[in-house]
């Protein structure tokens, strides 16, 4: 959640895969009724399409952290493709652009292989990837 504001990153239909970024906002009434954290409950969830990535691959099982004004997609792919991790899809709330953000390698183990069906857990200035397996081979 950004300021109030739900974001979906990808995704498939089952067997279309795609990148679409779309936002989740609140619809503000004056008949919402404030919940027990002072902020009003909305009844209305809007949904907007902020970005179709023609350009990108459709992924799913990625995960996602939100770093300022910035979605990270971390990992993810489908059945015949799974993201490298040395570079990382950068969502920009503020532009509704992606970017491409290379990563630095690990100084022993060089990057970590293409990921999907992982964990990422964001802790103070740090995000760890858990798990996950590469795309399946033929």
């Amino acid at each position: 959640m950004h300021n109030g504001v739900l974001y979906q990153v990808g995704g498939t239909t089952g067997h279309i895969y795609n990148m679409e970024v779309r936002s989740l906002t609140p619809v503000r009434t004056e008949t919402n009724k404030p919940c027990a954290s002072n902020f009003p409950e909305p009844h209305l969830w809007r949904w907007t399409l902020l970005n179709k990535a023609e350009n990108e691959w459709g992924r799913y099982r990625h995960e996602v952290e939100l770093v300022g004004d910035e979605i990270i997609i971390v990992g993810g792919g489908n059945p015949h493709w799974a993201s490298t991790l040395d570079t990382l899809l950068v969502f920009d709330i503020c532009s509704n652009e992606f970017k491409k953000r290379p990563t630095i390698p690990d100084e022993n183990y060089g990057y970590p292989p293409p990921r999907m069906c992982h964990a990422c857990v964001r802790y103070e200035n740090k995000i760890y990837v858990i798990g996950g397996c590469s795309e399946k081979k033929q």
